[in-house]
């Protein structure tokens, strides 16, 4: 492409410019901090806690470690579907630590039981039907990580980070998210129930981070 725009009839005072690499993975950078603070804020209100939507974003990481993997072990290059995949993966693999932190929350503050044991009970209630979730979704993208040919090229990136994001993500959360309440309990007693003032401080800080991007057209 190069080559040709360089070789490319231009007349004079016009010039021509190809979009550079990283030029299709800016809207990423863009969106991906709004996207968090919009999550967060959404899952402070929802269980009237500072501490619980940190131990839920945890899953982010888990999942972006599984996709990583995923593309290497599949082969499948990197590309601007494969950050759709991402995009779409914070929102699917958080869901199964909301399920199970809300399952502990409501152990805990409507029956009173400990961290602990809240934990254990949430994961023995909760484990099948995620597992379930997790296994189905995985089937019905799977035909898409085998799709080829030219007009089928933009699935098999999206489809394999979707996949190993969600499978390594489901696994580890059942493991770290139980463990992790125990602390997040003790903390979230320490700080207290979310206070409208903090809430109302948290909505202000996140417009601020989202208006400069709606006002400039980048969001």
């Amino acid at each position: 492409i190069d080559q040709i725009v360089r070789d490319a009839y231009r007349p004079p005072g016009y010039s021509i410019e190809a979009a550079g690499a990283d030029a299709s993975t800016d809207w990423f950078k863009v969106l991906v901090v709004p996207i968090l603070l919009l999550l967060y804020a959404v899952l402070a209100i929802s269980f009237e806690s500072l501490t619980m939507p940190i131990l839920v974003l945890i899953a982010v990481p888990l999942t972006i470690l599984g996709a990583t993997w995923a593309l290497v072990l599949a082969g499948v290059g990197a590309g601007v579907y494969a950050l759709v995949g991402v995009i779409a993966l914070l929102g699917l693999t958080v869901n199964p630590a909301i399920l199970l932190v809300d399952r502990m929350q409501r152990r805990s503050l409507d029956a009173g039981a400990s961290g602990g044991s809240a934990a254990i009970a949430a994961v023995r209630e909760r484990t099948r039907p995620v597992l379930i979730t997790c296994c189905t979704t995985i089937a019905g993208l799977w035909p898409l990580a085998l799709s080829t040919g030219d007009q089928f090229e933009i699935w098999p990136p999206f489809a394999t980070v979707v996949m190993g994001g969600l499978a390594t993500s489901t696994l580890l959360t059942l493991l770290v998210i139980p463990v992790g309440y125990v602390l997040f309990a003790r903390l979230d007693r320490t700080f207290g129930r979310l206070g409208p003032w903090i809430l109302m401080g948290w909505v202000g800080a996140t417009a601020a981070v989202i208006a400069p991007l709606v006002a400039t057209g980048q969001l």
